[in-house]
């Protein structure tokens, strides 16, 4: 099981590291149903907040899983 989360990790790290090139390109952030009529800050602001948020739930279900010996 850690190991899937681990997997999952690694899957938010590259949408967050394509998220944030929504700064450099906002076509990045044409993925959100509301790119069209948004304002770009205010969806990389909420995309921030959320992949932040996952990242905390992940680690902390990690820390709570018992360590293999």
């Amino acid at each position: 099981m850690r190991s899937r989360l681990v997997d999952v990790l690694i899957e938010l790290e590259d949408i967050n590291a394509y998220l944030q090139n929504g700064c450099i390109d906002p076509l990045h952030l044409s993925c959100f149903k509301d790119y069209e009529s948004k304002d770009h800050n205010e969806l990389m602001t909420k995309s921030d907040q959320l992949t932040s948020t996952a990242f905390s739930a992940i680690e902390e279900l990690g820390e709570m899983m018992k360590e293999r010996t």
